[in-house]
């Protein structure tokens, strides 16, 4: 092996000056080949995060969707169920009713069983505190998600509103001193009960359609 070198030693003869020349010019394509190879892990790096940070964004946007999709399919599947008092809303109104009895005069649009449905479903528990409660049937509904009361006796109405909003029961009232008190008209099962002006009207609305962001 040695003598092997020692002949391919003396086939390449070079100048030392050359020698010299050869060394710089390795010694410099090691140092570009570094660069270079830093270079490209660097590019490499900064286009992996780039793809990541694009993946991250499509998840975010996907579960994003999901989320919102879950939710419409939540609304649609509440506006198919017939509102009604559950059990810690029956009981919190009852015993609201007892300490402060007031008679109901329910407005109920006609022809709608869902909204007799939960017109019901509330008159029940008024009716378990004692409470009386008279039904009239009308031929329009007011355009709201809510219950609205109303009262001569405003007091009585924001007491019963502010209860039902408690209870997670969407509810508002009418300003009789300034709008004055809806006049009772419509259809019934019976006459209207004497004094029954002064009783506390609760409007129950058709259920509105669901509403969708687009």
């Amino acid at each position: 092996m040695i003598k092997a070198m020692s002949m391919l030693t003396n086939l390449i003869t070079i100048s030392p000056e050359l020698a010299q020349s050869l060394i710089k010019i390795v010694t410099i394509s090691s140092v570009i080949f570094g660069v270079l190879t830093g270079l490209g892990a660097g590019l490499t790096f900064a286009c992996q995060s780039i793809l990541d940070a694009e993946n991250d964004k499509k998840i975010a946007i996907a579960e994003k969707n999901a989320s919102e999709a879950r939710l419409q399919s939540e609304i649609v599947k509440n506006s198919i169920k017939w509102r009604e008092l559950n059990e810690k809303q029956y009981k919190s109104l009852r015993d609201f009713a007892k300490e402060n009895p007031r008679n109901v005069v329910f407005r109920i649009p006609n022809g709608d069983p869902e909204a007799l449905y939960y017109a019901n479903s509330i008159a029940n528990s008024l009716n378990d505190a004692g409470v009386k409660v008279f039904k009239l049937y009308n031929f329009s509904t007011i355009e709201v998600n809510s219950l609205v009361l109303a009262s001569k006796d405003m007091d009585d109405a924001f007491n019963y509103t502010r209860l039902f909003s408690n209870m997670g029961i969407e509810s508002q009232m009418i300003d009789t001193k300034k709008n004055g008190l809806p006049k009772l008209a419509g259809i019934s099962a019976g006459d209207i009960p004497e004094g029954a002006e002064s009783w506390i009207q609760i409007f129950i609305p058709s259920r509105l359609p669901p509403r969708f962001n687009p």
